[in-house]
């Protein structure tokens, strides 16, 4: 049976690391593998959990800062100045900074972060900081309350933007936000029972939200500033708010919220509306599978809704709706590592497919894609991180980020049954396979523009320098005679232990090894051609064409898909 019971205080290992860390951060590499390998599972999400740096709630400047130091990330400083637009090009370093920081995020928080955007669905605006505040709102939240951070979002300049809650005024309401908020932000819609009855809420509940939440509007001034989190939020006015009561349905009790009648007032009126929604069984329910479905699987059987979801979205509600208490639960779970039954390793790992941020991000830090840093130059970084990871790479693979083009947001995130699943289709799989030789050829083949994108894979160098196969490499250099029959098998098997997730069949296994691999060669000449190589003989360039075929055909393989 599925169970949420603790796994208990043993190391995790190297499988289970890799295991936690694809699935919870961006930022996979051997040394961090090496790392939490010797961690229990308590102590490595200590680790990810360890949100340290600037404090957000003190974010209060016009300019953008580094989430970590506080740094001043854009304006003073180094101006990209391409179309001679400049909000234009301050709104693409915006993006670049966020996929930048996400890379570099040794946490969970961008992991969250985008959870939480792939729900709340909002649309850049032309102001690159109403986007920034929006998106620093999602970054205060990765670890806080999920119904803390709806309420925030309920005032956000930018939610109010996309869903023309700015247009929601007592004369003439607009109920775009207030049906959004329930059918997909919150306790979202379940089988219709009736007329305009959705078993968790009704066409009525939809009104009466929407006259709640009348009144509450834009300023672009970006002034007020929320003594919570320190970001700008939207303003409010009794001017353009329904004063009167609002009964709410039997699905929420016949409850009754009563109307502000003063702009002081008008934030308890909103309050009182959150704390109804959040006070029903299914609103934790919903939170409960969503966070199953992003971290552990994308299919929900009657075991897992009976062992999983029903006690995790318990635990939810008792403990305010607490992201980081939830998702360490889910974490530290026999389940999340395959270890409540006897066959480990046969549900979860490998059981999602990778989302367009994963195979772009945990790519660039696993295979260690060489691009400029900020620290090196900050307008090539935010350059090439808004173009391969955004423009070119995940707009092309189904992730327009913060840019969806429906409110529902990502389809493989909330489309039944098949979910996640759906990252993976006729539109996307062949762009897919191609990130391989983007990287190699530091060129966009992925939405075939052929642009320059400044960041490259050098496959050799990755063999000789990333520490994964220095006493492999060592043995055959030393010995290539007497070592090569064993230690080309086991350079072999190491390159296909960082790379992908499952075994291969004995097919598959046979075809990397022997026709790309080996490439032609024997075992003994292949060691041979590496220490004439490492002698400094011409002779050994065939290793180089083998290892960077071998690495471009894994990542090109369907294999590389999943995680």
């Amino acid at each position: 049976m599925a169970s949420i019971t603790h796994r208990g205080s043993a190391v995790l290992g190297y499988e289970n690391a890799y295991h936690l860390l694809r699935r919870a951060t961006y930022k996979v590499t051997k040394e961090r593998i090496d790392e939490f390998a010797a961690l229990t599972v308590d102590q490595a999400l200590d680790v990810l959990f360890n949100f340290n740096g600037a404090n957000f709630n003190e974010f209060v400047d016009t300019e953008p800062r580094r989430y970590d130091t506080g740094e001043t990330i854009m304006y003073p400083g180094p101006k990209i100045v391409e179309s001679g637009h400049e909000e234009g090009e301050k709104r693409r370093s915006v993006f670049g900074w966020y996929v930048n920081e996400a890379a570099e995020s040794s946490t969970i928080r961008f992991k969250l972060s985008f959870f939480l955007h792939s729900i709340f669905i909002t649309r850049a605006a032309s102001s690159y900081l109403l986007n920034y505040d929006n998106w620093s709102l999602l970054l205060i939240y990765a670890k806080g309350s999920y119904k803390e951070f709806a309420r925030k979002a309920a005032v956000d300049n930018l939610m109010h933007a996309f869903l023309n809650n700015n247009l929601n005024k007592a004369a003439s309401p607009n109920e775009n936000f207030a049906r959004e908020f329930l059918e997909l932000f919150t306790i979202t819609k379940s089988t219709q029972v009736g007329a305009d009855d959705y078993t968790t809420y009704t066409e009525h509940d939809v009104q009466q939200a929407a006259r709640v939440l009348t009144g509450f509007t834009i300023d672009f001034t970006r002034g007020i500033i929320d003594p919570d989190t320190g970001t700008p939020t939207g303003s409010h006015s009794t001017r353009y708010h329904d004063t009167g009561n609002k009964t709410f349905s039997h699905r929420f009790g016949n409850q009754t919220i009563t109307g502000a009648t003063t702009d002081a007032d008008m934030p308890r009126e909103l309050d009182d509306f959150v704390n109804m929604v959040f006070a029903q069984d299914y609103t934790a329910i919903s939170l409960a599978r969503r966070l199953f479905r992003f971290f552990v699987h994308g299919q929900i059987s009657s075991e897992v809704e009976t062992d999983i979801i029903q006690p995790l979205a318990t635990y939810l509600k008792a403990n305010n709706y607490n992201l980081e208490l939830g998702v360490r639960k889910l974490l530290a779970s026999k389940h999340f590592y395959d270890e409540d039954d006897a066959i480990s390793g046969d549900e979860n790992k490998g059981g999602l497919i990778k989302t367009p941020l994963d195979l772009f991000l945990q790519t660039t830090n696993l295979f260690r894609i060489q691009y400029d840093t900020v620290a090196v130059n900050r307008v090539t970084n935010y350059r090439y991180m808004y173009n391969a990871g955004i423009r070119y790479f995940s707009k092309t693979w189904g992730v327009n980020l913060f840019n969806a083009t429906t409110v529902a947001g990502f389809v493989p995130i909330y489309q039944e049954p098949d979910y996640d699943r759906q990252w993976v289709s006729v539109n996307t799989i062949l762009s897919r396979y191609k990130l391989g030789v983007s990287l190699i050829d530091a060129r966009d083949r992925v939405s075939n523009s052929n642009s320059i994108i400044n960041g490259q894979f050098n496959a050799f160098e990755f063999l000789e320098n990333s520490g994964y196969f220095t006493d492999i490499l060592a043995n055959l250099y030393a010995n290539p005679t007497g070592n090569a029959a064993t230690e080309m098998p086991r350079l072999m098997l190491r390159i296909l232990e960082i790379t992908l997730v499952k075994p291969l069949s004995t097919e598959r296994y046979n075809y990397f090894y022997n026709s790309v691999l080996l490439g032609g060669l024997s075992e003994t000449n292949w060691a041979f051609a590496w220490k004439n190589y490492k002698d400094g003989s011409p002779d050994g360039g065939d290793v180089e064409i083998t290892i960077k075929n071998v690495f471009l055909a894994l990542l090109e393989s369907p294999e590389y898909q999943i995680f």
